[in-house]
């Protein structure tokens, strides 16, 4: 195996690749790159078995072969080589010379032959969608997933496709995030699936918010994303997803308008003061404004006011801190509404502007505040 690439290519490639690999594993082949090289194509794999990413590298062959190589330390010779053509050849079965300008180095892989197969997917639905409206709904709603593995259903995105409407929404069972966008989508009936954020990280990672279209394709345990010579493999997270419409209030209607870079702000500022483990802030609704506080005995107490739109009852809600400056975050505009109840209740926070054709909300459970 020996090939020509220059540092460009190859660095924005290993970009594409590196997120995948596992920081710790017990397969210590899954810690390095498949190279597979043929007559006419350099491609790149990496996989930590439940996503792989396959892309194509620029560059001259000159002999055919495969091998795998330590993915983060190649990513950290080339972050140092100069700007001149790289030349990578592989000296004996796992022996592998990366050679730029006067810089030579000689590093051990592993054969090919303990490297994962890349997924064989037997399609049942084949669909196309615009780079930048999954960039936009995946971004939305993302934030939101679960890393608790003990609860493996809320690990993921849930994807919902119909005729004429499409949705994504995570949640971790203390804050939910959903995104709506109507219009055309080439689906027949309604398709759901569940699918691992780290394939969705990826998909924001390769894409840009041109119009360039994504292929996807599905079976009964893969969802496959191609775009501009790179193909994401998911395996698809089991449910079932639960069933949130269920806990998204339909009766908040006290609501509250207000800056939300500024709120976000607050919000940080008051949560340095607040506890350790609950990071609970007290969001107290007032005629005219908001006002955040934390108060911690050993820490001590942080007090920031706001102006606000608000003219209805008085209330006292209890946040995490983390959580609110999260969807803050994430939502669109310069104003944010926030849809309340009772202190005991989720509230619902949403951009006060949203384009015609879609609607995101965030859900926010409350903490119940000392007496």
């Amino acid at each position: 195996m020996e090939f020509l690439t220059s540092k460009s290519d190859l660095s924005r490639t290993l970009e594409m690749v590196l997120h995948i690999v596992p920081p710790k594993t017990t397969l210590p082949v899954l810690s390095n790159l498949l190279l597979d090289v043929k007559k006419d194509s350099i491609t790149v794999i990496s996989t930590d078995l439940d996503t792989s990413v396959s892309t194509t590298l620029a560059g001259e062959v000159k002999k055919p072969g495969m091998v795998t190589v330590p993915a983060r330390r190649l990513g950290e010779i080339v972050r140092l080589l100069p700007d001149k053509p790289i030349h990578i050849s592989l000296q004996d079965e796992t022996r592998i010379q990366i050679e730029c300008g006067e810089t030579k180095y000689r590093i051990m892989g592993i054969v090919e032959e303990e490297f994962p197969k890349i997924p064989t997917v037997q399609t049942r639905e084949r669909l196309q969608l615009p780079a930048a409206m999954l960039r936009r709904m995946i971004a939305k709603t993302m934030f939101a997933v679960s890393r608790d593995e003990t609860r493996p259903a809320l690990n993921g995105v849930f994807w919902r496709i119909e005729p004429r409407r499409m949705e994504m929404v995570a949640t971790d069972g203390y804050r939910l995030a959903r995104m709506e966008k109507t219009g055309e989508f080439p689906v027949k009936g309604k398709k759901e699936f569940l699918v691992s954020p780290k394939a969705l990280g990826q998909m924001i990672n390769l894409s840009d918010d041109s119009e360039e279209m994504v292929d996807i394709k599905v079976d009964n345990n893969y969802l496959v994303f191609s775009f501009g010579g790179t193909v994401v493999y998911s395996r698809l997270l089991e449910g079932p997803f639960p069933r949130y419409e269920q806990v998204i209030p339909k009766d908040n209607n006290k609501n509250m308008i207000t800056d939300r870079a500024a709120m976000m702000t607050s919000c940080r500022r008051v949560a340095i003061l607040s506890d350790s483990l609950t990071h609970q802030v007290q969001v107290s609704v007032r005629k005219g404004a908001v006002v955040l506080k934390s108060n911690t005995p050993d820490l001590g107490e942080a007090t920031d006011r706001l102006e606000a739109e608000y003219d209805e009852d008085e209330m006292d809600i209890g946040y995490n801190a983390t959580y609110l400056a999260d969807i803050l975050k994430n939502i669109d505009g310069d104003r944010a509404k926030f849809r309340l109840d009772t202190p005991i209740k989720a509230g619902i926070i949403e951009p006060v502007e949203q384009e015609k054709d879609e609607h995101h909300l965030c859900l926010l459970m409350p903490l119940r505040l000392a007496e």
